[in-house]
């Protein structure tokens, strides 16, 4: 008996091909990987729907870069930690600009010199 070829068998030549469709069709058959990734790297209380959005943008404006079937997914699981590190990098920044006695807040809190 013959295995079934991968949904994503032909992703690589439709992207090339720039057929009509290959952004939905890698949306509908990726989405489920990278939530999960990004809920699980991030927690359930990030802002998950606009951090897949961006993953995708940036699959759809680089996926020409793709030449083999088994590499799509490895590629978008590359871009959904490229922006879990990017997220964990803008959090850690707001923790320390937000935190008691931090410059930002610190300065603010000072008297000026003719006050």
């Amino acid at each position: 008996m013959p295995l079934a070829p991968r949904p994503d068998a032909d992703l690589p030549g439709a992207i090339t091909r720039n057929e009509a469709g290959w952004q939905r069709r890698s949306f509908d058959e990726f989405h489920g990987l990278v939530h999960g990734l990004l809920r699980k790297a991030l927690g359930p209380h990030a802002e998950i729907a606009d951090l897949v959005s961006d993953v995708f943008l940036t699959f759809f404006e680089n996926a020409h870069r793709i030449q083999a079937a088994s590499s799509v997914r490895s590629y978008l699981v590359s871009i959904t930690m490229n922006q879990v590190r990017r997220e964990l990098r803008r959090r850690r920044r707001t923790r320390v600009w937000s935190s008691p006695g931090s410059g930002a807040d610190g300065a603010e809190r000072k008297p000026g010199p003719d006050g």
